[in-house]
């Protein structure tokens, strides 16, 4: 599992039979909207909220930072394969089962909260109350 990313995009980089393709799909559209709509933004000029060492070592979440989850679910709205949960300081994909395995789910949500600690994507969340799309 690798996150890759340029400037405006991201997307995992997974191995073959880890995520299936159509969840690969409906996860990357929903990134794609959320940065489109301005929801997170990539932050490559301010430095980590934590040493790179505490960074290696720990799955903290660090001060500041929002907290990343990936969940396997055995239900999802609307026969999605792919859902997501976001409030101030806190993000989760919930992956339905069998559409992800263990392995790839641990391993994204270990990169989503090194992205987070090290503050290279920030949560733009102005308003508290702002309801899920």
């Amino acid at each position: 599992m690798l996150p890759l990313e340029s400037d405006g995009n991201f997307t995992w980089h997974i191995v073959r039979d880890e995520m299936d393709s159509a969840a690969q799909e409906q996860m990357r559209a929903k990134m794609q909207q959320l940065i489109d709509d301005g929801w997170w933004k990539q932050n490559w000029h301010d430095g980590p909220a934590l040493d790179h060492a505490t960074l290696q070592a720990s799955t903290l979440v660090a001060p500041g930072a929002v907290e990343s989850v990936v969940l396997i679910a055995d239900d999802l709205p609307d026969g999605r394969l792919v859902h997501w949960e976001e409030r101030a300081g806190y993000f989760a994909w919930k992956v339905l089962r069998g559409h992800i395995t263990e392995k790839a789910r641990a391993e994204m949500q270990a990169q989503m909260q090194y992205l987070q600690n090290t503050r290279q994507w920030l949560q733009v969340w102005d308003d508290h109350d702002r309801p899920a799309r």
